[in-house]
């Protein structure tokens, strides 16, 4: 799709590029030969409910400086607010460093904030994760909306409906499962975010030695 030096594709997702894709691009012309790139995506192709699932974007230029000033996403709908929110963005004059950020609420996108240059070989990534809701049904595809992006140099655009990805709900793995019923009881771990890759042995392991050690 091509509107006023605005181009768009998607990618390949769990059930094909046009009913669930897992990525998508557009890129827009500028000035002087100059093409931003605005790269969505979110990391896994299938998420359990309950479970966290992160949307990535990432926002380039072929040549010039421009500093881009914000980035605000739009997550599926009945999605609550970012757990979690990084930026990696050029720091000095050759480094990348990344550091979490307040996300924004933008009734109804989140936003994060800042002067961030970006060159030919320092984009900016914005990542942000987010709870996916305990009452999707299995084999729901969940899709987001889009980006819209503010700065200089023309590199501001209103993606909101042209970047929208997906993932398909899978079933909770054992460890998953487990996890939830010791956190729905009290008996998670201090953070509430035991791994889904724990084994269940490990997570039951843990429970009982927390038990035994609160009777001593």
């Amino acid at each position: 799709m091509v509107a006023t030096g605005l181009t768009t594709s998607v990618g390949a997702g769990v059930a094909g590029a046009e009913t669930c894709p897992q990525s998508a691009n557009a890129t827009k012309s500028a000035a002087l030969n100059k093409i931003y790139s605005y790269d969505r995506r979110v990391t896994a192709k299938q998420v359990a409910a309950g479970t966290e699932v992160t949307y990535e974007t990432i926002v380039s230029t072929n040549r010039g400086v421009p500093y881009l000033h914000s980035v605000t996403e739009y997550p599926p709908e009945g999605f609550g607010p970012p757990v979690e929110a990084t930026v990696t963005r050029r720091v000095g004059v050759s480094g990348l460093e990344t550091d979490p950020f307040q996300a924004q609420p933008q009734n109804p996108g989140y936003k994060v904030a800042g002067s961030w240059s970006i060159n030919d070989a320092h984009p900016v990534t914005v990542r942000m994760t987010y709870l996916v809701p305990e009452d999707i049904p299995v084999g729901t595809e969940v899709t987001s909306g889009g980006i819209k992006t503010s700065g200089t140099l023309n590199i501001g655009n209103d993606l909101t409906d042209a970047l929208n990805v997906c993932f398909t709900v899978r079933g909770a793995n054992p460890g998953e499962v487990v996890t939830g019923s010791l956190e729905d009881g009290g008996l998670g771990s201090s953070d509430g975010q035991l791994s889904s890759t724990d084994s269940v042995s490990d997570i039951l392991g843990d429970t009982l030695t927390r038990f035994f050690e609160n009777l001593s």
